[in-house]
């Protein structure tokens, strides 16, 4: 049954997401393009009493360009959350509540395509970063030879504790945010009359709330570290991350189950 969620979640929130993606990905090299020949002397030619439309249309089209590439990530999130809150504290939410599967299967299949969604717009939109800049010639194929090359060259077992720390933290701190609209739409809809208001406040007051944490786990960390006389830059960053992981995993779990009790118990639409 879970398959089906996930299948069911991945259509109902696809439709809108590709649409976007492969919106990105038509706009990427078209206005590359348009740009690299608006800059060459040919247009130049056009210039009427310091007046050339196509300069102008090369301003529309970078705000085109950015409008795409904002919408890849920062749309597709919205698009992602307001789906949360249609289907689990909205009339809709009548139909998805009493489908014959536990809550927590529900919290799962829309976090794990949430999680699929964002991780797959931020990679979509840094491809098209780099097609545009190829297109625009700030960097060549033989730039990225050169990399490796010299990637290649240093010992990359020294890195590979702080990449690690770096990508789970990412990955944690992903799902946190993720539970965390589950919790603030859940305990949020509890506010008659109000649901999406309340659901805002219960974002605010837990966003404030972690803060604190964080800030507390912070100022521990820095202490830990005068104490014992560690300044270098690389294990201090790697120390800070640490704390990171830990709140996202605790506050994750808090949230989850947060969510899958109000939703269980104290439901109210």
């Amino acid at each position: 049954m879970l398959g089906k969620l996930f299948k069911h979640e991945f259509r109902t929130t696809g439709r809108y997401i590709v649409t976007l993606l492969v919106l990105l990905i038509v706009v990427t090299p078209l206005t590359a393009l348009y740009l690299k020949f608006s800059t060459s002397d040919v247009i130049d030619k056009f210039t009427i009493n310091n007046f050339n439309i196509f300069k102008i249309f090369s301003v529309l089209s970078v705000l085109v360009y950015v409008a795409a590439l904002i919408s890849a990530v920062t749309a597709t999130t919205i698009l992602l959350i307001y789906n949360i809150y249609k289907s689990m504290v909205t009339s809709q939410g009548y139909l998805t509540h009493t489908l014959p599967v536990p809550t927590s299967y529900i919290i799962i299949s829309k976090g794990v395509v949430m999680f699929v969604w964002k991780v797959l717009s931020v990679i979509v939109a840094f491809i098209s970063l780099m097609i545009f800049t190829y297109i625009l010639g700030v960097w060549h194929f033989d730039d990225i030879a050169a990399f490796i090359k010299e990637l290649m060259k240093l010992n990359l077992s020294d890195y590979m504790p702080s990449m690690i720390l770096l990508a789970a933290t990412l990955i944690f701190g992903t799902i946190q945010k993720i539970l965390m609209y589950f919790a603030s739409f859940a305990v949020g809809h509890r506010m008659n009359g109000h649901p999406f208001l309340g659901s805002v406040i219960a974002y605010i007051i837990g966003s404030f709330i972690l803060s604190i944490i964080s800030a507390i786990a912070n100022t521990i960390t820095n202490f830990a570290f005068i104490y014992t006389g560690s300044y270098g830059l690389t294990d201090t960053i790697d120390i800070m991350m640490i704390p990171a992981i830990i709140i996202s995993i605790v506050s994750g779990v808090v949230f989850y189950i947060i969510s899958v009790y109000m939703f269980k118990n104290k439901l109210n639409i």
